[in-house]
């Protein structure tokens, strides 16, 4: 569900074909003209897989190709006239009753908003490819062009993201052969003088990127090398990337809105787990004049949740992490939340639980607190603790478990901003005085509690040592303002009745 502006195609000179409803009545596809999805029919297509989001459609649009050749193949719909229409195909070989899964594709861009589709993949010649365009993101119509180029070496095809950790990204090359894999930093340009990574490889159907930073994507381009005779391939690419590093300095917080080297969700700490559906990455469009399909609560991205109302009921969870955290502290998990319309006798209401669990699979769940029949469609910050019973990396969550009811006619999700994390020290018995503290992003101050003993000066130390901030407090609360101070992260030494303690906090 991405913002997607509607419009209208008009009859265009030359836009002559018309997607058939079922495999075996597939089309084929025109290379020298545009080709025009303007229906849907009800054989829906399988999901290859390999994209970031997935989910099942209602209806396909089916195609073929039959290679005279012996090269590529390129599917787009990345033009103007479609108005970034969101479309996602896949390709298949095969029959129609036996179809294998060959190549897919979703957005070209989905961080930058750029919802449209391209994808180039290897053809042989007298092999026929059975191609789908599937309306699980929009039922527009919209036009697609092909263009083959027959080629002595083709370019790698199937290149995929296949496992990832902080520091390391590895793909998958599609078939055994020798390759050259160049690499750097998103944004990328093969062939760039500095800062990117040029390795050949022989015989390997996969190669992994090391020494990476946490948190950033990488575009990857792999050319084939078919030796003396033939050369290399034109370049096929993938975007890469890493995970953040366990966050251990809290308060912490994610508006979900991609710096300019983050592609991917994985860069953001998001990862989805569902046994019913899905969520999802999603952005609102400021510049449609319409605000009724805005839904971020801070800036203009957002994640929501991607079940089925009338059959199903949901059971997917958007994990957040991971956090390393500290036994016997307090930890509190905010999250803005709002649904996508307002739940009447035709559209459902909403159910939702946060969670804590030492794994992003859906199998350690610990149940922080649930919202039931949830009618909202303005932002409301739902809270929960978590107290873990022993230290380490913890991942925190959103279950959307909204339960199937009869009688709706229109879909509804949860929307999920602003993730902040804050923690409060743990039972700190240094001559029986207890300190709480935590962070207000809102009005961006300090705050600190003592249970039985007042805190006479609190002082703000940078990390390199320097002084910032010395307050004379003498009250058991305290109150500091840091909007004049730089973000960073900064150590707090709080004085207790002679007693010193200091805690790191984060000011952003």
């Amino acid at each position: 569900m991405k913002k997607i502006t509607l419009l209208m195609f008009s009859l265009l000179a030359g836009i002559t074909m018309h997607a058939q409803s079922t495999c075996a009545t597939a089309t084929a596809v025109s290379t020298t003209t545009n080709n025009t999805v303007a229906a849907y029919g009800t054989e829906v297509s399988t999901q290859c897989g390999g994209n970031i989001a997935t989910g099942s459609a209602t209806g396909s649009a089916w195609y073929t190709y039959t290679a005279t050749a012996t090269g590529t193949l390129n599917i787009s719909t990345n033009l103007t006239a479609n108005n970034n229409t969101d479309t996602r195909i896949n390709v298949y070989t095969g029959t129609c009753s036996t179809l294998t899964c060959y190549a897919d594709s979703d957005d070209v861009n989905y961080a930058g908003g750029n919802y449209t589709t391209n994808l180039t993949f290897n053809v042989s010649a007298g092999t026929t490819y059975y191609i789908a365009w599937d309306n699980r993101w929009s039922a527009n119509s919209f036009i697609f062009t092909a263009t083959f180029i027959p080629v002595a070496c083709p370019a790698p095809t199937n290149l995929a993201l296949t496992a990832f950790t902080t520091t390391t990204a590895t793909i998958s090359l599609g078939t055994v052969g020798n390759y050259e894999v160049e690499y750097g930093e998103f944004p990328y340009t093969q062939g760039s003088v500095t800062g990117g990574t040029v390795v050949n490889v022989t015989g390997v159907n996969s190669y992994q990127l090391t020494n990476l930073s946490p948190s950033v994507s990488y575009n990857v381009f792999v050319r084939k090398n078919c030796g003396a005779v033939d050369g290399f391939s034109t370049a096929s690419t993938v975007n890469a990337g890493t995970s953040p590093s366990p966050m251990v300095s809290f308060p912490f917080s994610e508006n979900l809105e991609p710096d300019a080297n983050q592609a991917l969700l994985l860069n953001l700490g998001l990862s989805f787990f569902a046994t019913t559906n899905n969520w999802a990455f999603g952005q609102d469009n400021l510049t449609d004049g319409d605000t009724a399909n805005d839904f971020a609560s801070n800036g203009i991205s957002y994640v929501f949740s991607n079940n089925t109302f009338t059959s199903t009921a949901a059971n997917a969870t958007v994990y957040f992490g991971p956090f390393n955290l500290t036994s016997g502290s307090i930890y509190t998990l905010n999250v803005d939340q709002r649904n996508t319309a307002a739940a009447n006798a035709t559209t459902p209401n909403k159910d939702m639980e946060l969670l804590a669990a030492a794994t992003n699979d859906g199998a350690t769940n610990t149940v922080l607190a649930t919202f039931d029949d949830m009618t909202n469609v303005t932002h409301q910050v739902r809270t929960g603790d978590f107290t873990p019973t022993a230290s380490g990396n913890f991942y925190f969550g959103v279950r959307d478990k909204s339960s199937v009811l009869t009688g709706v006619a229109a879909g509804n999700s949860v929307v999920i901003d602003n993730i902040r994390l804050t923690s409060t020290l743990s039972v700190t018995d240094v001559d029986n005085v207890k300190l709480t503290h935590f962070y207000n992003l809102a009005n961006q101050s300090f705050n600190v509690q003592s249970s039985n003993g007042s805190i006479n000066t609190i002082e703000i130390y940078s990390l390199s040592g320097q002084e910032v901030l010395n307050m004379v407090v003498n009250d058991l609360n305290a109150k500091v303002d840091m909007n004049n101070i730089n973000a960073g992260i900064y150590i707090a030494k709080i004085n207790v009745d002679g007693i010193s303690q200091s805690v790191k906090f984060i000011k952003e």
